[in-house]
């Protein structure tokens, strides 16, 4: 996430540079241009024709492709992260069953374990 920042912030710091390449302080005056800056029509000086307008304040768009393509390289190249790991703690064992009970047997007249099986059921009973 530290690198995606970085980048998203470089490339906003690259991006608000463009405006101030269009002033860099040339100011292309020739006499015979005077306020024709952007006039296209063709002049011809010798063999190959010359016009008015020539692109020498740079384009916005492509210092901002430029930025964005590092931007993307950046990203890109960004390592993986391994998963995070978790540490569970084990579920406790459930409770061991109370020893503080008997189970009675009436038609046996005795408590378990010293009859196996009782046909009308178990009935428990408190140990003193």
């Amino acid at each position: 996430m530290k690198k995606l920042t970085t980048g998203l912030i470089a490339c906003l710091l690259l991006a608000n540079s463009v405006p101030a390449l269009a002033d860099r302080g040339e100011r292309h005056f020739r006499a015979d241009r005077h306020d024709r800056h952007f006039d296209n029509r063709p002049r011809y000086y010798g063999k190959q024709p010359h016009h008015y307008r020539h692109d020498h304040h740079g384009s916005a768009l492509g210092v901002l492709g430029l930025g964005l393509a590092v931007g993307g390289v950046m990203l890109a190249l960004e390592a993986p992260r391994p998963p995070r790991v978790v540490m569970v703690p084990a579920a406790p064992p459930p409770p061991r069953p109370s020893d503080h009970t008997w189970y009675y047997c009436e038609s046996a007249q005795t408590y378990y374990p010293y009859v196996q099986f009782c046909h009308e059921g178990w009935r428990a009973v408190p140990a003193y």
